[in-house]
Parts: C-alpha cells; structure tokens; sequence
C-alpha cells in the first residue's frame, strides 16, 4: 500500500494532486483561501510518487535524523 499524503504542515488543509502534462503536483487545499505560505510541491516532480515524498517531506523530520 502506498505513503498517504500528509496534511499541509503550516496549515492543516488536506493534500490535493493536481495532475499536469508537464509535472505532477501536490497542493494545500487552502492554498487560495487562508494557507499563509500558499504551500505546493515544485514543477520538477515528474510522477505522483516524487511530489508526494517531497510534500510529505518535512523540515522538522529532516533535522532530527541527523
């Protein structure tokens, strides 16, 4: 089964995949309407399965790995 998608860390609005002919990305619902960082993936991400480990990617995770 695969990773589910992470809720917007600065928020708490639900992921949504918006599929391109170019990219694959991954958006905060409220990113039109109250997000205060407007958070989404990049446009480098050509599948679904590397916008959703780089949205599910968070700073906090990354610092304490190490």
């Amino acid at each position: 089964m695969s990773e589910a998608l992470k809720p917007c860390p600065f928020c708490g609005g639900h992921a949504v995949f918006e599929p391109r002919l170019e990219c694959s990305v991954i958006r905060c619902s409220n990113r039109l309407s109250g997000c205060p960082v407007n958070m989404r993936t990049g446009k480098n991400h050509k599948t679904f399965d590397e916008a959703r480990s780089a949205w599910n990617t968070r700073t906090e995770e990354r610092a304490n790995d190490g």
